[in-house]
């Protein structure tokens, strides 16, 4: 069995042998629910990561000749014209 303390901040560690045997690092989210003997912490799943966008760019195929500011917008454009606001 494990053993931690409370600091003077309210804060616990959670043993390094336990973070490691589940994967837990730096800012890992955990909710906390009180039961009848004490309380429990349930680590939140984190999201996907998600690549940063400089690996997006070279991902999508070059257009064969450069678009101007107005064909790039069209798109934005035409949403922007068929939905409302409320």
């Amino acid at each position: 069995m494990l053993t931690t303390k409370l600091s003077s901040r309210g804060q616990l560690v959670i043993p390094k042998q336990m973070r490691d045997a589940h994967q837990w690092s730096e800012n890992t989210m955990f909710t906390v629910s009180e039961h009848a003997d004490g309380i429990l912490l349930a680590p939140i799943a984190a999201r996907q990561k998600t690549q940063p966008l400089s690996a997006l760019v070279g991902a999508l195929p070059q257009p064969r000749r450069k678009l101007s500011t107005r064909e790039l917008c069209a798109p934005v454009a035409d949403y922007a014209a068929t939905t409302t606001r409320d």
